[in-house]
């Protein structure tokens, strides 16, 4: 891919401007709708990226040559997302990006000066000294700088932007001390950052199976849906014994779009052999949806595909 401007439309008041070069994002957005800055991204970037929901949600923003993974993170503040991410040369990369709706209203309140701030995401803290702010150029000079201090006191920062940055870069720079703090993180009141957490466990290589797991068992009980979805994807995605009787116990939680998510899972990820217990479970489940997908499923797949598409 060959970097350069992505978009430059002068039509609106401020311009909307989308450059990625070298590995690195710049834009100026102003009141942009969210899916107008990452439909161009994905042609330039190669990632994928799915908008199930939240499309409309208008941005503004204003940062330059941010690693892209932070970006999203500054774009994505105003939504409930999901980021994958697959093993690269020195350490990983985003390889899907789902956004899957609105955040819970509290979390969209921004203060209209955000948007001429260097960088869109902001939060703050108050210590001994006063009130201090926490954006994304001062948490990624504090882990140059080896300042864990102050990326530990970002976790728990009122907006979920933040916390999701300061868990990336912990992970980035100190994976010594990644686990402990991902596990915290993951029993945090903010779904996002729960979200990030499990995310990061699932694709960590320092941390245990054990944790991993653990991360998953308590995602797919989560009381937030995206959260819930996202670890019986990485379930699937994992397999073996324990996982799979995971997904079985979840095939009997009482919220359908659970249900729904684990057959739509199991037949995107998990072998044929495997997945047929599963689909003939869940073709007797009491919700219509839930039991005609799995049926169809079987009949059409022949009790599931490791290449089959969710319909």
């Amino acid at each position: 891919m060959v970097p350069g401007v992505l978009l430059c439309a002068g039509a609106i008041a401020e311009p909307l401007e989308l450059r990625y070069e070298s590995a690195l994002l710049t834009v100026v957005a102003h009141d942009t709708p969210l899916q107008d800055i990452l439909r161009p991204l994905q042609r330039a970037t190669g990632v994928e990226i799915r908008i199930d929901g939240a499309g409309d949600v208008k941005v503004s923003a204003r940062f330059t040559k941010l690693p892209l993974r932070t970006a999203l993170v500054v774009l994505l503040d105003r939504v409930n997302y999901i980021l994958v991410e697959e093993p690269a040369q020195g350490g990983s990369r985003v390889r899907l990006v789902l956004v899957l709706g609105t955040a819970d209203e509290t979390t969209m309140r921004r203060d209209a000066a955000v948007a001429a701030l260097p960088l869109a995401a902001t939060a703050t803290s108050r210590d001994a000294g006063g009130t201090r702010q926490l954006d994304a150029d001062s948490l990624q000079q504090a882990a140059l700088d080896g300042n864990w201090a102050l990326l530990k006191e970002a976790l728990g920062a009122s907006d979920p932007a933040i916390a999701a940055l300061a868990l990336d870069l912990v992970v980035e720079h100190n994976r010594a001390e990644s686990t402990g703090l991902l596990l915290a993180a993951t029993k945090s009141d903010q779904p996002q950052v729960r979200l990030r957490a499990i995310d990061l466990l699932a694709t960590s290589e320092s941390a245990d199976e054990a944790s991993i797991l653990a991360a998953l068992r308590s995602g797919i009980a989560d009381a937030d849906i995206s959260v819930r979805s996202y670890a019986v994807r990485a379930l699937a995605e994992r397999g073996g014994p324990g996982p799979l009787d995971d997904l079985r116990r979840g095939l009997g939680d009482p919220d359908p779009a659970l249900r729904m998510a684990i057959v739509e899972s199991v037949v995107r990820s998990v072998p044929p052999r495997d997945a047929r217990p599963l689909l003939e479970l869940a073709s007797r489940d009491s919700n219509e949806a839930v039991r005609g997908v799995a049926v169809s499923f079987m009949q059409g797949q022949g009790g599931g595909s490791s290449d089959a598409k969710t319909p």
